[in-house]
């Protein structure tokens, strides 16, 4: 029961005039019909948590006011004018089922409006038959899926059912559809299809009057249905929420193939009807020609008005699609911290990394349990144990002479934790290359970005292995810090180098690999940085002692300077003045790929080279053995 077009009616003012108009005295119809809006407005006003409730979005909310149907962009907000319901005499129930049906409605074009508007571009289409078809057929497809929200409505209201009965046997008062109550002519047969699917479904126990071959296109159409379930009951069916078990794209795809011929058969016979009749009055219609040949013929065109105009309504449900599109994405950043493109870009690459997490994970757990030296000690109070607790000696006998022949006054072995605390301190940093040959290079933009995701997602399962331990009352000395550079022509810092490594921060680091700045490779503007910023008085005492583990892994595909790279590796081992705890903790590498065969000698000894996407993990977890074996 598709009402109205809530969206053809603007935003109007009901103030009213002013002037003149104060001065002209009220009807007594008017004066009543004034007072029934007022009791409609305080419904409205009653009625509207429950209509938003049922409704169950935050996203869009519905109000009932009078000031006509209308769509407020701005906030999603989708206003009933209650004075329409007032017009057609609607109790309060029935008045609440057609606002629920317009909801249900609404909230299936938006589910995917991309559907109604191939749908409704479809319908225009077909004037082969007659420039009037469209619109009886679109007339067809709201019946049915009148049928589809009323059982929506009924599903999700307790009172839809009852208000339901209410309301149709006044929609349709009559049971004879194959005749015009007013005119008490035939009425045409594509019509009496389209209400008896209707009516039929919505007040099952009533039989209706059809037209033999009306009554034959009906059954054949539900034959068409699948099982013991009708073809109708089908395209009908809602799921416990009470939503079309159907997605409207199906729906719509399974009522073209099924339903559209039949539809087309019987209009095409009242098109003949309709010939024959004219013939015999001496005149002559053609197939193309304008105008609607069934004109003022409707018995039910007040009960079941003109279907949602296209060109209207589609308009407004795609604004708003868009509007929640964003709402959605500035939700999603709000709560994420990243947008959701971004996020999504990086689950894509995570999850061809993910097979590998395990196996760098076993590196993680060897350096934990290196750390924790297990020790056994007499410290445990038993009552069976190896040795008696000297300082029980005096309180066990006098236990065993006041009868308790089982004191706890043993000893027994327990197990107990030391840790190694050396070096207490980890700095891991990332090095991209950003140059034009990676950036113009998709393989290798690829081999990159995911041996990133695996290195930064390695560093974060091992910070929160850390983490974890010392929640469990370890008292493990070990702290991680990442840092993520990319280098070009110039130093680029992707993530800063602290403790925290967030999914924020992988997704970031994610991010501005996918967008690299070009050009040629500097890695020595990047060396001098790293040097600048770090390698201060503290980093390298804490270097000198052993405290601290730092390691700088670049990534690239070759085309470096590689006299220049192992100068900058020189300064900054030279800069540490006990140079047996640099060669231990500070590891300067580099691991190449395509074209990057040369990083094997210019990072030599911690240099790796990759052939393959698939031998960067196992070199990388290669990598990660070798330079935590002394942490």
């Amino acid at each position: 029961m598709n009402t109205e077009n809530p969206f053809k009616q603007p935003i109007r003012n009901i103030s009213g005039d002013g002037g003149d108009d104060e001065s002209k005295k009220n009807t007594p119809q008017e004066n009543l019909l004034n007072e029934a809006k007022n009791e409609w407005s305080n419904f409205g006003e009653r009625f509207q948590d429950t209509i938003n409730a049922y409704f169950g979005t935050k996203e869009i909310q519905f109000t009932m006011k009078p000031d006509g149907w209308y769509v407020d962009l701005e906030n999603i907000v989708v206003n009933a004018d209650p004075n329409f319901f007032l017009d057609k005499g609607y109790s309060e129930s029935e008045a609440l089922f057609a606002t629920f049906h317009e909801a249900e409605h609404f909230r299936d074009m938006i589910q995917d409006s991309g559907a109604y508007e191939r749908m409704f571009s479809r319908i225009k289409k077909e004037t082969h038959i007659h420039s009037s078809y469209p619109p009886a057929l679109s007339r067809l497809y709201n019946c049915v899926d009148d049928i589809l929200v009323n059982k929506s409505v009924m599903n999700r209201w307790k009172a839809g059912v009852k208000a339901k009965d209410s309301l149709y046997p006044k929609l349709f008062s009559e049971r004879v559809l194959n005749v015009n109550p007013n005119s008490g002519k035939p009425v045409p047969r594509h019509m009496q299809f389209m209400y008896a699917l209707l009516r039929k479904a919505m007040l099952p126990n009533e039989e209706i009057v059809i037209d033999d071959d009306v009554s034959e296109a009906i059954n054949f159409v539900q034959d068409r249905g699948e099982g013991n379930a009708e073809f109708v009951d089908l395209l009908t069916a809602v799921n416990p929420n009470g939503h079309s078990a159907l997605p409207p794209d199906t729906r719509f795809a399974l009522m073209e193939r099924k339903l559209d011929d039949v539809f087309e058969k019987l209009y095409c016979m009242d098109l003949e009807d309709k010939d024959s009749q004219d013939s015999e009055k001496g005149e002559k219609s053609e197939k193309g020609e304008k105008g609607d040949p069934f004109e003022g013929e409707d018995p039910f065109e007040e009960a079941i008005p003109d279907p949602i105009d296209f060109d209207d309504i589609m308009d407004e449900v795609k604004k708003i699609n868009k509007k929640l599109s964003e709402n959605k994405k500035n939700d999603f950043k709000e709560a994420m911290g990243v947008e959701k493109k971004d996020f999504n870009k990086y689950e894509r690459d995570y999850k061809v990394i993910e097979k590998y997490i395990d196996d760098l994970s076993k590196v993680f757990d060897e350096v934990i349990s290196r750390r924790k030296a297990i020790k056994r000690r007499l410290r445990k109070p038993v009552k069976e144990g190896p040795m008696l607790d000297p300082r029980k000696a005096a309180i066990a006998v006098a236990e065993v002479k006041s009868g308790n022949f089982d004191p706890t006054v043993m000893l027994d072995y327990e197990s107990y934790e030391t840790i190694d605390n050396v070096p207490s301190e980890i700095e891991f940093t990332l090095v991209c290359d950003g140059s034009g040959s990676i950036s113009q290079n998709k393989k290798r933009s690829l081999m990159q970005r995911r041996l990133s995701v695996l290195v930064v997602e390695a560093l974060s399962k091992f910070n929160d292995r850390i983490k974890s331990e010392k929640r469990n009352g370890s008292d493990l000395d070990l702290d991680i810090r990442t840092e993520v550079r990319i280098f070009s022509e110039e130093d680029k810092v992707s993530k800063p180098l602290s403790s925290s490594l967030s999914h924020v921060d992988r997704v970031k680091m994610h991010k501005d690999l996918m967008s690299l700045p070009g050009g040629g490779n500097n890695e020595i503007k990047t060396f001098d940085a790293i040097y600048n910023e770090q390698f201060n008085n503290d980093c390298l005492e804490k270097l000198a002692s052993g405290k601290l583990k730092k390691i700088i892994l670049f990534l690239t595909d070759g085309e470096s300077d590689t006299r220049e790279i192992q100068n900058s590796i020189k300064k900054l081992e030279n800069s540490v003045e006990d140079r047996t705890a640099s060669d231990n903790n500070l590891v300067i590498a580099g691991i190449g790929f395509e074209g990057g065969k040369s990083a094997k000698d210019t990072y030599s000894p911690n240099g790796y080279y990759a052939n393959t996407m698939d031998e960067l993990p196992q070199i990388f977890t290669e990598f990660l053995t070798d330079v935590l074996d002394n942490v």
